[in-house]
């Protein structure tokens, strides 16, 4: 080989070397680039997975208030039924002792009629 083609080839290869250089530096940024993110993705995912869980955690204790306040509305709803019968069989009753009442004219009358036979009789 002739020295002008070896002082071509030598100048190709370096640069060669020298692109090949300059690719390896651009990977080893976009590389940095691509841990960083990573870095960065994992910091927030944890971030949020940590505020999903407070979140979840009191979502389960209002869930956990509201079935004892529901167990307890229950009983209470049972128990005012009971007290609706009760009163309602109270209110029966008052109307059959109310009709059964004599009302004061009608009271006033009878005791007219009582007053005039026992007049009469003596």
């Amino acid at each position: 080989m002739s020295a002008r083609k070896r002082a071509t080839v030598a100048r190709g290869a370096d640069a060669t070397a020298v692109i090949l250089e300059d690719i390896r530096a651009q990977n080893r940024v976009v590389l940095e680039a691509v841990q960083s993110m990573g870095e960065s993705l994992r910091s927030e995912i944890a971030a949020l997975r940590q505020e999903l869980c407070e979140r979840i955690e009191r979502l389960e204790a209002v869930v956990r208030q509201n079935s004892i306040d529901i167990r307890k509305n229950s009983e209470d709803i049972r128990k005012n039924s009971e007290d609706i019968q009760r009163l309602e069989a109270e209110l029966r009753s008052v109307k059959v002792a109310v009709l059964m009442k004599v009302d004061a004219a009608a009271l006033a009358a009878l005791e007219l009629r009582v007053s005039a036979l026992e007049r009469r009789l003596g």
